[in-house]
């Protein structure tokens, strides 16, 4: 018997960018929502938090337009709140940042001046403000391109009060013309953080890559805090040869101790996975400087109405201060208007027993990493919408599309049965079907499910709804797990699995690879077959042991190399006289995360699964 709702337990649970992830962080929501978005201003979305030596907290609220708008809907800026009471109430200061601003050079003024994040400086003896900007004639459309002088960027203003006032410095961090073309693909820089180190300032810039549907971290470094930084480096992308889950977008990022952590976020619809990078401050600007401290895990969302969209436009930002870790985190309410709130967790105790799985605009599928046949399953919960208490899940891993605000894979919502629970109604659902149903026996708080000789029983707060339902079920052992439905939280304080269990496999999609590279689906060939074709890299970053290469093979297509970690494991042949679908290569690695990647050597060939045995 075995509760995998216990902290100790959370590595027995998948935690996939777009599939969705089972959080047991400690985080608790600190006092009311901050700010809640009005019109033209839909959109607070962006956001950070600072704790001054008095014990006074500054949240900087990034104001937008509906849908990023730019110049034509009224310029995006920040404002400044106050707390004096640690988050129990809060005071919104007077804007203290005028628009239209010439940077030196600059054939346009700019307007926008949103996602502020603020640092003291030591050797200057004030505080340093970075925020983005753009000029007034940038819109979307030229995001991306070189042909206009629209530009964007970062800059910094100096101040004496985390309050303000602000005064601008007339060189901006750097302008994204003149970063454009050094990292290939990515080519839109925003979202900076600038942090004082000991004899220099380090720029850590978000960057993205347009219809690849990538993000990356850069930085950039300077001497001199008043003049433009130099140095541009790729830390962090999906270029990267170990494991490096996508898509994910960074900012912004804080500082404990000698450690700079930069947290990200999925831009996938079920807007519920986190992961957190850590680097030591003084060797923050070298890319193996770098690791993964966190896979997960780190945040979860609340059936409250303010936050209906669970995490949405930034990752969480803030402060440690006596062993609380405490943070801003942005969201959407149910109008989908912006909103900014506080919440905090011990900063040396980051999960607590106890998990929660949301769906928000999209639903998420999470699996235990171990395989059952016969089982007996024990869950106690609190829900708002609907989920599934999955078994015999044979869908795959991987997005219906490879690009944000994606969703599971038709597979992996419908490839499995389950017990499936509403406000006032239960069903079995099984490849999509409902089998039988009805209504609640009042609202759903426990669940006992159970099957034994291919027959499966099942008790909703000990009230049974069936027993012993002869069912078509697999022989082999296969995972449970849970989906939540669309704008659903599932809080969960024990599921008990009493059975005889196994490592589980998995199987990665074709569009899993896609994404995983940051490859644009127009330079490759759908074939009539609906292969997807080309010589592109692609790469899957799997959990598990043994790697094998599901695909198919015909006499017009060459050869792949398959690197694990960078680490070259063998040549991928898909030629065959004839076309064919087979295991092309198999290979075991030690048993954890990894970036597997094929690379191409000769020809074309169509892009395989890869099945994973944990």
């Amino acid at each position: 018997m075995k509760n995998y709702a216990k902290a100790e337990n959370v590595g027995l649970w998948s935690h996939h960018p777009v599939m969705g992830d089972v959080s047991f962080d400690a985080f608790e929501k600190v006092g009311d929502t901050v700010h809640i978005s009005t019109p033209p201003y839909e959109w607070a979305v962006n956001g950070s938090l600072y704790c001054d030596k008095n014990n006074d907290w500054y949240l900087y609220a990034g104001l937008y337009p509906w849908g990023y708008g730019t110049a034509e809907n009224g310029y995006s800026h920040f404002r400044v709140y106050r707390s004096q009471n640690e988050g129990k109430s809060w005071e919104l200061l007077p804007e203290k940042l005028s628009p239209n601003h010439f940077f030196e050079g600059a054939a346009y003024p700019s307007n926008s001046c949103p996602d502020a994040v603020l640092f003291w400086d030591e050797k200057r003896g004030e505080y340093l403000l970075t925020y983005d900007w753009s000029t007034v004639n940038f819109t979307w459309e030229k995001a991306h391109s070189s042909d206009d002088p629209a530009d964007s960027g970062a800059a910094l203003a100096f101040t004496d009060s985390p309050a303000g006032p602000f005064t601008r410095n007339s060189r901006p961090v750097y302008r994204t013309s003149a970063l454009r073309g050094k990292f290939g693909k990515f080519d839109r820089f925003y979202a900076t953080t600038v942090i004082p180190r000991k004899d220099d300032y380090l720029a850590l810039v978000l960057c993205d890559s347009g219809p690849h549907y990538a993000w990356g971290l850069i930085c950039l470094t300077s001497k001199d805090a008043q003049q433009e930084f130099e140095n541009p480096t790729m830390l962090l992308c999906n270029e990267r040869a170990g494991y490096y889950p996508t898509p994910m977008e960074y900012y912004p990022a804080f500082v404990v101790g000698d450690t700079v952590y930069a947290p990200a976020t999925s831009v996938a619809r079920s807007r519920n996975y986190q992961f957190l990078f850590a680097a030591k401050l003084e060797e923050a600007h070298r890319p193996e400087a770098w690791q993964m401290v966190t896979d997960g895990s780190l945040w979860h969302s609340r059936p409250l109405a303010d936050e209906a969209y669970g995490i949405w436009g930034q990752t969480v930002n803030g402060f440690v201060k006596e062993d609380k870790l405490t943070v801003m985190y942005a969201s959407r309410n149910e109008q989908g208007m912006g909103t900014l709130s506080v919440a905090s967790r011990p900063w040396s105790k980051p999960v607590s027993d106890g998990f929660t799985v949301s769906g928000h605009d999209g639903p998420s599928v999470v699996c235990l990493q171990e395989a059952y046949t016969e089982f007996d399953l024990n869950a106690r919960f609190t829900l708002q919408g609907s989920a599934d208490f999955l078994f015999d899940f044979a869908g795959k891993i991987g997005p219906d599309i490879p690009q944000a605000d994606s969703i599971p894979c038709p597979e992996a919502l419908t490839e499995y049965t389950a017990l499936r629970i509403a406000q006032d109604s239960w069903a079995l659902v099984q490849k999509g079907n409902i089998l039988a149903g009805g209504s609640l026996p009042g609202k759903a708080q426990t669940v006992h499910l159970a099957r034994k000789d291919g027959k499966i029983s099942a008790w909703v707060n000990q009230v049974l709804l069936f027993d012993g339902m002869t069912l078509s079920l697999a022989a082999q052992p296969l995972p449970l797990g849970i989906r939540t439905g669309c704008f659903s939280v599932l809080e969960c304080s024990e599921f008990t699995v009493t059975g005889d269990c196994c490592p589980a496999a998995f199987t990665y999609t074709v569009m899993e690879a896609v994404l995983g590279a940051g490859v644009k689906l127009a330079d490759l060939t759908q074939t009539p077959e609906n292969l997807w074709v080309g010589q592109q890299r692609v790469k899957w970053n799997p959990h598990g042991s043994q790697l094998t290469v599901l695909g198919v093979a015909g006499p017009q297509y060459g050869e792949a190399v398959l690197q694990v970690d960078g680490e070259e494991k063998g040549v991928v042949s898909f030629f065959a006289p004839e076309a064919c679908c087979k295991e092309l290569f198999t290979c075991t690695v030690k048993p954890g995360a990894h970036g597997v990647e094929l690379l191409p050597k000769t020809g074309v060939f169509p892009i395989p699964e890869l099945k994973v045995q944990l």
